[in-house]
């Protein structure tokens, strides 16, 4: 399938799809190290490794049943599975039940704080969506995320500029698998040829994008400039529309 955008800019999309992770905002997301840091805040003595270990094991070992969950769209029961995942893991840890909901209200806040480290935006993403949404582009996010990636949107204020938000676990479906852009497609009116999508990852976002036929871009901040299919900043992405 190959696109019905020119493959070089100027573009002129109907729809703009972005990835999230590492896109929109950088992610350092390790579960284990959220859990065993947060459950030290809240006072409680335990051998750290062990700690670590076995949770990253509980996380895996439920995970089939957390996609099932997200299939719902509801995020207060995916909530529920963490928070009865600590509840397990404190337990095997051989400490008191309330020490459960304590790390997790630590845990909570660390997540969804904008003064962390975990998750921050990338400074070129407001003036980018600020600017793209001001030329009457039509916006979306297209990632490999669970059901909370409306939350995380809403939290950094970026909900507004997005018409859809198509998270893979409330689907049934990841990128590269060329059916989530076509869910996305469907879900805004236009043909998958009638896209371009932006990403960090390779496999996922440029050769998904394309296997599908959008127009793909890789994003890739390290690079010294940008140069079609490879934006340097995501800024640059203005200067390519037509």
């Amino acid at each position: 399938m190959t696109s019905s955008l020119k493959q070089t800019p100027p573009y002129s999309p109907r729809v703009i799809s972005f990835d999230c992770a590492n896109t929109l905002l950088k992610v350092q997301w390790d579960p284990s190290r959220i859990a065993t840091d947060s459950l030290a805040e809240a006072g409680y003595a335990f051998e750290e490794e062990r700690a670590y270990g076995l949770y990253g094991s509980m996380v895996r070992a439920g995970w089939r049943q957390f996609r099932e969950i997200n299939l719902s769209r509801d995020l207060s029961l995916c909530d529920a599975w963490w928070d009865e995942l600590g509840r397990a893991w404190v337990k095997e840890l051989g400490l008191p039940p309330e020490a459960a909901d304590k790390a997790a209200a630590i845990a909570w806040n660390h997540i969804y704080s904008r003064e962390e480290e975990s998750f921050q935006l990338y400074e070129d993403v407001v003036p980018t969506l600020e600017a793209l949404k001001a030329q009457g582009h039509r916006l979306i996010v297209i990632s490999n995320w669970d059901v909370s990636l409306h939350r995380f949107l809403e939290v950094w204020g970026l909900t507004p500029f997005f018409e859809h938000v198509i998270a893979s676990l409330e689907e049934g479906v990841e990128k590269p698998d060329p059916l989530l852009f076509q869910i996305a497609a469907e879900r805004c009116g236009v043909q998958c040829e009638e896209m371009l999508h932006i990403g960090d990852d390779l496999v996922d976002d440029l050769q998904g994008a394309r296997g599908a036929g959008l127009i793909g871009l890789h994003l890739d901040r390290g690079r010294s400039e940008s140069q079609p299919p490879f934006l340097a900043t995501l800024s640059d992405l203005l200067g390519w529309l037509g």
